[in-house]
Parts: C-alpha cells; sequence; structure tokens
C-alpha cells in the first residue's frame, strides 16, 4: 500500500524538488502518494502571482505545472513519484476542531483530517518544517516529519534587496572613501621619507689661478696697436687716421672695461658655485593614496636651525658672462671667447621652474628654524603635487650635518592633522 504524503507549501518553494528527497525512504515505505489539498494549489498560485522574489515566483508556477500535468495525464510527478488532488475544503473538520479558516496552516491540517476520515486505514503523515503545523499533528494524531536542512536551497533575494545590498556597500562605500596623504621628497616613492643627498665638492680658488684665467682672456683680445706711428704722410691720411685712432682708443678703452668686468665675474662665479657646494636642493611632493580627494589642504614645513633656507625666487642666480667689444673693422662680428663659454657653462645648475602657481606659498622665520606654509584647493588621488623648489644654504662645509623636517597637513576633509617628518641624509665629500 502507497504511503500518503501531504507536503507543506514552504517545502515546495523551498527545499530540493520532491524527485531529490527519497520520500519513500523519508518514511520507511516502498511506495508514496503525495496528496495535494486545494489549500496547497492556492497557496502555490498566490506565491506565483504576488512572491517579491522573482525565482520563488517562477518556481511556484514550475511546481504548479508538474502537479496539474501529473493529476491530468495520470502520471507520475518527473516520472517517479504519484500524485492525488484531495479538492474538499474541509469546514466541517475546521468547525470541529476549532480551527481558523483564515489561516492556511489550520486550513491544511483540517484538510488532512478530512483526509483521514475518509480513507480509513492509509497511512499519512505531514512533511513541514514550521513548528505551528508540527504542534498541531501533535495535537491531532497525525504524523509529521522535517527535512534535514541540508536540503533546503539557497536563500533567494529579490531584485530590491539586492539593489538595497548595493546601495549599502556603495554607502558603506563612500563613508569609508578618505584621502590618504603622504609627504616625500621629489624622486622619491609616495612612502619614502627618506633621501640622501651629496655636497658638491668646495671649489679651489687662488689667485694666480685667476691671474691665469685673465691672461688667455688677454691674450685672446689683444689691445689694437698704432698703425700710424711714423706720422702722417699727408692730410688726408692724417684725418684718415685719426679716425681710426679714435676707433683704435675706443676698442681698447672698451677691452680695458671688458676685462674688469671679465675679472669681477671669474670672482662672481667662483662665489656662486661656493655656494653651490653648500647646497641642498629639493622639492617636497604631496601624495594622496586614499579613495578620494583631499580639499582645502592647508600645508606646513618646519625646519631645524643650522642653516639659510631659501626659495627659488631668492637663492642667487649664477652670475652672467659679460659681453665683448666688436673689433672695429668688423661691426658685425661678435667676439665670442671659447674660454668665456666654457668658464660660464661648465659648473652651472640647472634652473627648476615652478609648474603650478603657489599664492599661498611662503618662507618665514621662527625661533626654532624656518617655516614653510603653502595650501592646494584640492589633492586628486593618484596626482602629487610639488611645492615650489627649496635651498638649503650651509655656512660652510664644515657646518653642513643631516637634519630632519617636520610636517603638517591638514585637509579640511580629515578630523585630524597628518603629521610626520622628512628625513635628509648628508654626504659630505669635504669631510
Amino acid at each position: 500500500m502507497s504511503h500518503k504524503l501531504f507536503v507543506d507549501t514552504m517545502v515546495f518553494l523551498h527545499y530540493r524538488p520532491l524527485r531529490e528527497l527519497n520520500l519513500p525512504s523519508l518514511v520507511g515505505a516502498e511506495q508514496v502518494t503525495v496528496i495535494v489539498p486545494a489549500i496547497t494549489i492556492r497557496e502555490l498560485d498566490k506565491h506565483k502571482d504576488t512572491h517579491p522574489t522573482r525565482k520563488i515566483r517562477d518556481r511556484a508556477g514550475k511546481v504548479l505545472r508538474k502537479i496539474y500535468e501529473a493529476i491530468e495525464k495520470s502520471t507520475k510527478m518527473d516520472g517517479e513519484i504519484g500524485v492525488e488532488f484531495f479538492p474538499d475544503f474541509p469546514s466541517q473538520q475546521l468547525s470541529d476542531l476549532g480551527l481558523n479558516p483564515d489561516w492556511s496552516d489550520d486550513v491544511l491540517i483540517a484538510s488532512i483530517v478530512s483526509y483521514m476520515r475518509k480513507s480509513q486505514g492509509q497511512c499519512v503523515t505531514l512533511i513541514s518544517q514550521d513548528v505551528g503545523p508540527k504542534l498541531k499533528c501533535l495535537q491531532y494524531g497525525i504524523n509529521a516529519i522535517e527535512l534535514n536542512e541540508s536540503l533546503k536551497l539557497p536563500a533567494e533575494r529579490d531584485e530590491t534587496e539586492k539593489e538595497n545590498e548595493r546601495l549599502r556597500r556603495e554607502l558603506e562605500r563612500l563613508s569609508q572613501a578618505v584621502p590618504r596623504i603622504c609627504v616625500s621628497l621629489s624622486g622619491s616613492d609616495a612612502s619614502q621619507s627618506y633621501k640622501s643627498f651629496e655636497l658638491l665638492p668646495l671649489p679651489d680658488f687662488r689667485e694666480e689661478e685667476l691671474e691665469k684665467q685673465m691672461v688667455v682672456v688677454r691674450a685672446e683680445h689683444p689691445l689694437l696697436e698704432d698703425s700710424h706711428s711714423e706720422g702722417p704722410k699727408s692730410m688726408g691720411l692724417s684725418v684718415a687716421g685719426i679716425a681710426q685712432e679714435m676707433l683704435r682708443k675706443d676698442y681698447n678703452d672698451a677691452l680695458h672695461s671688458y676685462f674688469n668686468d671679465m675679472e669681477d665675474y671669474l670672482r662672481k662665479l667662483h662665489r656662486h658655485k661656493d655656494i653651490l657646494s653648500r647646497t641642498v636642493s629639493f622639492e617636497v611632493a604631496i601624495h594622496n593614496l586614499g579613495t578620494a580627494p583631499a580639499t582645502d589642504v592647508d600645508i606646513l614645513l618646519r625646519f631645524p636651525k643650522g642653516f639659510r633656507l631659501l626659495s627659488e625666487a631668492n637663492f642667487p642666480k649664477c652670475p652672467v658672462v659679460p659681453s665683448q667689444p666688436l673689433m672695429p673693422t668688423d661691426p658685425g662680428r661678435s667676439l665670442f671667447s671659447p674660454l668665456s663659454y666654457m668658464i660660464s657653462h661648465g659648473q652651472l645648475s640647472p634652473q627648476v621652474l615652478c609648474r603650478v602657481n603657489h599664492p599661498n606659498f611662503g618662507i618665514s622665520e621662527s625661533p626654532d628654524g624656518n617655516r614653510v606654509v603653502d595650501k592646494f584647493n584640492q589633492l586628486k588621488h593618484g596626482i602629487p603635487r610639488s611645492l615650489p623648489r627649496l635651498h638649503v644654504v650651509f655656512s660652510s662645509h664644515s657646518d653642513a650635518r643631516s637634519f630632519n623636517c617636520g610636517y603638517e597637513i591638514r585637509p579640511a576633509n580629515l578630523t585630524e592633522p597628518v603629521l610626520g617628518e622628512l628625513h635628509f641624509h648628508l654626504k659630505n665629500s669635504a669631510t
């Protein structure tokens, strides 16, 4: 004899298909028949039309089609499970048992009782996961079993739930989107706060060396000699000679001025090289490695005492090579000295232009040293910005020491300032 099974609607919707449950082994029978009461059809229809999750709606519709096909064609559902429709509405049983006809669980229990009364001797079992129906089965002498939770299908989320989850993640991402500020020296990684600098060798300058250079300059530009020293031979020659003599004298006077200017230039060039030899030049770069732009970024750098701190605008410029006088016989020829070119270009450091306008940039002295301030309206992710080039000038090579620079970065959209230090390691070739 076939064992009769009533299946709770929730089992149809949230657990594996009946063909995968091995129903006979669940009740210890050789054959089983699933009894489908009218209340189960009504509940499946309701979920097919109104359930908020599309997959549950589709699953309810699929179960209804299989039940209908099996009953209509008098075949087994999925080729394995017998199906029997029980259309009677259990009005009498609802009244006798005091059950509520508006509760689907009560209507299901009343339907089982009605079926049992009409089919005396049949083994009937309810498969349900809900506590309410199982308690009433105990009350009215109905066998009830529940499925192992491993047979439950993964929970389905409807589109609204998925959209809410997406919005929740987006809100969480936005709430956690903050700038992450790092400070480094240009040419270093954003996370590196340490850089080594090597001072240039101290230039060797002697008066005798200067005199040797001037001897070469004078040899390259000799004074013009008087070509009419024997006296004029005619009035015409005398007039021409006077004009030529005036040009010669003017040129020689210009050469003397040029020699003086050249000597002054060489002395200034030495002093400039001396400054360069005890100068550390650098740029401070501000990075944003976070997930949001930093806005209204105030920047403060603190340098210790022991040196002068100069901006690019205030750093001494290389002296300019003096202009050479033109020979009177060839006014269009410019006397260009290879030596002077070599002197003027041999030791010049490249000038670095500020790439961005910095109206808020400034350097000021404080009791503890020097302070540098600047301000960026915005600091985007992945696009570092540099302060104007700075120059640390020591008074002498022997005074040059490694030092640290403290920084304090205050974006408007961070509650706490970003604090840290940059470390300058000096290698002094003179020591």
